[in-house]
């Protein structure tokens, strides 16, 4: 049966790039002088009034030694939430690689781990973990300036501050050769894992099953919302394939997500054979429907929802940078509910998988916003336009089963000089990943017919004619000193 661990505890750190740290045989002499640190973790704490004083940005490492879990015949995947900037790992001397990655090289053909620092990546370590012994995990992470890495604009002209470090968890997961798949890993559109979909006849359960073994495999799977409701389908998965199994769910009486009642069902999908479970995979999951129209609004399961009022919300702490605690992340999140707000931007990036669940949990809508910020590199045979675009898939593919989730933000945010159709494309990349997925978009100054925007956008943020029939979107007034602009012009 699948297993998951944390594997934030026991890492040594050091600011700077030590090449030597790479080898498994460097020093335990040298490693010694390294920090004892545990996850999440923040480079450097900054000062809780900083005033001209630039915050960290630099190189550090991250080392780990672990034995070889128990394992045998299973596959061990490491999970990583988030880590700042350019992301190099090793396990035991071999660079590990993620698809993502390897799409999109640097301008120099540089393939890192991973390029981004908000969003999660997963490496398998199986092929590379020593059968006996020691093994060692070190991490390269470079929060400097990278403008090819979104949002990439230069630290010193950015209105957030990067910080930097494997900010938050890291897990290890331990799978059966048989099991369901990680969506981020799978790399597939609208597709791996687990997507769930509320309708009012029903709930639609989409479940990815992968077969790594030599042999065909008679499998069962259900899938279950608490009591209210189950599931079974028994199939025969050919070896070395995968396959969605699709199913749906009738809860007699349905208690459905809303901000005043925000319930939450657990979702389990059990996959068995010959009786044993293989792999057993669980998740909070809200029954709403959300549909938006100029006519009647933002409507929650067919009733109109009252003023929308919310906040931008950025990820750092004082002195503690982005590394904040799981308490923190809702901490915020209950104030924002009992100040009277009913939906969360998040600018300019998405946010931790703590600061959903909360949202989840107490009614809180969210705008989960792409890595952007008035950047756009000039030149041609650029990566940073692939990693915008992957950036996209990844929020999509981790966040779509949330209720929290009224529209991704799919923009670079007050970014005016970007091509004609850019933002298109990014609305089209949200919704091949998601039917179901609401697009938030803006318009500078031109008119979002000419860009394509007006088509696929349920919402329109910017300076344009709020009471435009080019558009079916829902206009948003996004800042306080904006709102005489938008609204009226002038």
């Amino acid at each position: 049966m699948n297993q998951r661990f944390s594997f934030n505890q026991g890492w040594r750190f050091a600011r700077g790039y030590w090449p030597n740290a790479v080898d498994p045989a460097y020093p335990m002499e040298e490693l010694a002088a390294w920090d004892p640190v545990t996850l999440p973790h923040t480079p450097r704490y900054e000062p809780y009034v900083n005033g001209d004083n630039p915050t960290f940005q630099g190189q550090v490492m991250y080392r780990k030694h672990f034995p070889t879990p128990q394992c045998h015949g299973k596959l061990v995947f490491l999970e990583f939430e988030a880590v700042m900037g350019v992301t190099d790992v090793w396990l035991n001397g071999t660079q590990l690689r993620t698809k993502f990655a390897d799409a999109a090289p640097d301008q120099d053909g540089t393939v890192h781990t991973n390029c981004g620092g908000y969003l999660p990546f997963v490496v398998e370590l199986t092929p590379f973990l020593r059968d006996d012994g020691d093994n060692v995990l070190v991490v390269l992470a470079d929060n400097r300036d990278a403008p090819q890495v979104p949002p990439g604009k230069p630290q010193v002209v950015l209105d957030f501050t990067y910080f930097g470090g494997i900010y938050r968890n890291v897990w290890l997961d331990v799978l059966e050769p048989i099991h369901i798949t990680n969506a981020l890993f799978e790399d597939l559109p609208r597709g791996g894992g687990v997507i769930f979909t509320y309708k009012p006849d029903g709930c639609t359960v989409h479940t990815h099953v992968r077969n790594t073994t030599d042999m065909d495999q008679a499998l069962k799977l259900t899938v279950s919302l608490g009591d209210a409701a189950e599931a079974s389908s028994s199939f025969v998965l050919p070896a070395h394939s995968a396959r969605t199994v699709t199913q749906t769910l009738h809860p007699a009486q349905p208690v459905l997500w809303s901000l005043d009642r925000p319930h939450l069902y657990p979702l389990t999908c059990t996959l068995l054979q010959n009786g044993a479970v293989l792999h057993r995979y669980e998740e909070q999951v809200g029954l709403r429907q959300i549909t938006c129209s100029r006519e009647r609004g933002v409507c929650i399961n067919g009733v109109r929802a009252p003023l929308l009022s919310g906040v931008n919300r950025h990820q750092d702490y004082p002195i503690l940078g982005n590394a904040a605690t799981p308490l923190l992340q809702r901490q915020d999140a209950i104030l924002y509910k009992s100040a009277g707000f009913s939906v969360v931007r998040t600018a300019h990036y998405p946010m931790s998988v703590d600061f959903l669940a909360a949202c989840d949990q107490l009614g809180i809508l969210v705008i989960e916003a792409t890595p952007g910020w008035q950047w756009y590199p000039s030149g041609d045979d650029q990566p940073f336009t692939t990693r915008v675009h992957q950036n996209i898939r990844q929020m999509v593919r981790r966040d779509r089963n949330r209720p929290c989730i009224l529209a991704y933000e799919t923009v670079l945010n007050e970014t005016y000089h970007i091509p004609p159709g850019y933002t298109r494309r990014m609305e089209e990349i949200a919704l091949e990943e998601s039917a179901d997925a609401r697009v938030a978009a803006e318009s500078y100054g031109y008119d979002p017919a000419a860009n394509g925007i007006d088509a696929l956008a349920d919402f329109i943020y910017g300076f344009q004619d709020p009471l435009a029939k080019t558009s079916k979107a829902l206009m948003f007034h996004r800042e306080y000193g904006d709102i005489w602009l938008e609204a009226y012009g002038g």
